[in-house]
């Protein structure tokens, strides 16, 4: 259906649709027969983010028009949110869907309600935010950049710690399933373990190339898994 590169895929929560986008500046809503539901119309560049929220209501798409548009299952555009003034390279809902975290080139991440109104910037890399996720209990929010650092932002203001240690870009951050330590990974053939106050705990060394493009804690919170451009998953 598509006519050009598709760049994103994902399920609902419930597992029952998938939503697809790509560089022709459409998302499609499918069933699990492959049936087109739905098409998502009205970005101008092409749409690098799309998922569902949490209760599957709504639907949000990220583009490089810069624009993050909220849509209804039935293709029907609600709201269209603008502040980034450069590629937006990711996007999530809150755990409890109240809340949209964007992160994007621009050096900044941005906080936003339902209504599409952000409340919150959280600058302070020097460098593209390229992965932004929220702490299970929602009162924390980490960022991985490109120059080299992760930080952990708290939506109530006080001190957030700087996670220092990465000589390249970081390139992914997650929070543990109990929001107690975070795994970043980085361009410099490591992957870093750190306590929620930002106290390193561990380097995972191993991957001979220095691409590492992802870490993520299982489930139980007792493994970590990471995949490298050196074609191995660790």
């Amino acid at each position: 259906g598509h006519t050009e590169s598709i760049y994103d895929a994902s399920f609902s929560n419930d597992g029952t649709r998938i939503a697809t986008a790509g560089y022709d500046q459409i998302a499609k809503i499918w069933n699990l027969n492959g049936k087109l539901l739905t098409e998502l119309k009205g970005h101008s560049a092409l749409i690098g983010t799309v998922l569902f929220i949490t209760g599957d209501t709504l639907i949000i798409t990220a583009s490089d028009d810069l624009s993050i548009k909220l849509w209804d299952n039935n293709g029907k555009e609600l709201k269209t949110m603008k502040g980034h003034t450069a590629t937006i390279w990711s996007t999530c809902f809150s755990p409890d869907g109240k809340q949209i975290l964007t992160a994007s080139d621009d050096a900044s991440a941005r906080l936003w309600d339902l209504n599409g109104t952000e409340f919150m910037l959280l600058k302070g890399h020097s460098g593209q935010i390229l992965n932004a996720n929220f702490s299970p209990d929602g009162k924390n929010v980490v960022t991985a950049s490109g120059d080299g650092t992760a930080r952990i932002w708290n939506i109530q203001p006080h001190e957030n710690p700087v996670l220092k240690g990465h000589t390249a870009y970081v390139y992914d951050a997650n929070f543990s399933p109990d929001g107690k330590y975070i795994v970043t990974a980085g361009w410099d053939y490591t992957a870093r373990y750190w306590s929620k106050m930002g106290y390193l705990q561990q380097i995972l060394r191993g991957h001979t190339k220095y691409t590492l493009h992802n870490g993520t804690f299982s489930e139980n919170g007792k493994l970590i898994v990471t995949k490298s451009g050196d074609r191995t998953i660790r």
